[in-house]
């Protein structure tokens, strides 16, 4: 997670202003066809002065960035937890 709302860009690798990183829990669930869905879910407590959130960033093991979103900022005081879901669904089209 991080503190930067610069506009998404396919050059980026992750956060721009990283306050955080965590390993994510992986899973994989079923939306239509069996496991077609992609599940990782991350949880960042914030440290002493908290935290402003404003992006969510996915990279793989590698270091890859695959996904990178930014938002409305989210205010988190000291000792809060923010959970992050993110779903990928993988589709056959006809």
């Amino acid at each position: 997670i991080g503190s930067d709302n610069t506009a998404p860009a396919d050059a980026q690798t992750g956060c721009i202003a990283a306050l955080d990183e965590q390993t994510g829990a992986f899973s994989r669930e079923t939306t239509t066809i069996t496991n077609d869905t992609a599940k990782l879910v991350s949880q960042h407590t914030a440290p002493g002065g908290g935290w402003s959130v404003k992006e969510y960033c996915a990279r793989t093991s590698g270091g890859t960035a695959f996904n990178r979103v930014i938002f409305t900022a989210i205010p988190l005081n000291e000792s809060e937890v923010l959970e992050f879901t993110y779903k990928n669904q993988v589709k056959r089209s006809a």
